[in-house]
């Protein structure tokens, strides 16, 4: 029995999602090659059979195109724009819904998780965070996007933003939309404060994890791809 078409470009875009989100929790770091292969197959693929109809390969780019705006921004990291594109292109037609717009969606269900639950875990600390002295920057975003730590705890960790750098006069607090922030520096702010004695080993500072959204993207992938589409326009028919 022969293959769908997205059955066949399924094949490359897993496996090079699967290497991606590999090198992404190990490194996090992922070098822009690895998504050349399988573009260069799907595309020359989705061509010869004549795949890229103008209506439908243009609403399956908007969710690359949206991450690609934010990836220029510095907001995210531009493997995710990069895994989103492949996406695109491997998956122009359907029926319903994109997959790129399906696999997005799915994606972003894990940090959204997250900020609730960093809002509950803030507001359960609500007097720490409240006597956090910022001299720049704001608390407010904190409460959403970083939890709490002890700084042995924080200089023992691996991927993680420091959302409060110390300083000789406070915190400097806030959300960096820098994703190439060199961890390692980071920590040794914090060392250089504790050998100054600006705060101690049992001192809180506020930290964000560097999520491998990728893993996210390839779950979410996944997911879509055995989501029928049949299904989802029965759904929509019903709703109308």
């Amino acid at each position: 029995m022969l293959l769908s078409p997205d059955a066949v470009v399924a094949v490359p875009v897993a496996a090079t999602l699967a290497y991606a989100t590999y090198r992404d929790l190990k490194y996090r770091d992922i070098p822009e090659l690895t998504w050349v292969p399988a573009a260069v197959f799907v595309i020359i693929y989705n061509a010869y059979l004549g795949r890229y109809e103008p209506i439908h390969t243009l609403f399956s780019f908007l969710p690359a195109i949206a991450l690609l705006a934010m990836a220029f921004l510095d907001l995210i990291g531009g493997a995710d724009a990069l895994a989103m594109l492949l996406i695109a292109v491997a998956h122009p037609s359907f029926l319903v819904l994109p997959i790129s717009l399906l696999t997005m969606a799915f994606s972003v269900i894990p940090p959204m998780i997250l900020i609730v639950y960093y809002l509950i875990l803030n507001l359960s600390h609500k007097e720490e965070l409240n006597r956090l002295a910022c001299v720049r920057g704001s608390k407010k975003l904190l409460l959403f996007m970083g939890r709490p730590l002890r700084v042995r705890d924080y200089l023992r960790s691996k991927f993680l933003f420091l959302l409060t750098v110390p300083s000789e006069k406070g915190f400097q607090c806030g959300v960096s939309a820098d994703i190439d922030i060199d961890f390692e520096q980071e920590k040794r702010i914090v060392i250089d404060a504790l050998r100054k004695g600006v705060m101690s080993e049992d001192s809180l500072v506020w930290v964000s994890p560097a999520l491998p959204h990728i893993a996210f993207i390839f779950v979410g992938y996944v997911i879509s791809l055995f989501i029928p589409q049949d299904l989802l326009l029965s759904l929509f028919l019903k709703t109308r």
